[in-house]
């Protein structure tokens, strides 16, 4: 037995979502977010292995460094609550330093 969708549901849904601004954000999150998520996974290989020439190592290396930013990354939102100028700009001033090297 086959189902077919009953498309009378999705028409009324359209004028609900179309009026709603967050569920319109919500769904071009939805979309957009694996397209990057889909980028940044090829861009990482390339850079590993073209760029740095280090092939699984530079793999290895570059998401294992991913990681640790994403497990640092609430820790340290929690030491800068107050402090996001002060914070911007050491980041800034750190860039440029490292930059320089």
């Amino acid at each position: 037995m086959i189902i077919k969708p009953n498309h009378e549901k999705y028409t009324e849904l359209l004028p609900i979502i179309a009026a709603s601004s967050f569920l319109l954000l919500l769904m071009m999150f939805e979309l957009i977010i694996p397209l990057i998520n889909g980028i940044e996974n090829v861009l990482i290989s390339v850079y590993a292995v073209e760029t740095f020439e280090k092939a699984d190592l530079g793999v290895g290396v570059f998401y294992s460094v991913l990681g640790l930013g994403l497990i640092i990354s609430p820790l340290l939102t929690r030491m800068i609550q107050n402090r996001f100028l002060l914070f911007s700009f050491i980041c800034i001033i750190g860039e440029g330093f490292f930059l320089t090297r």
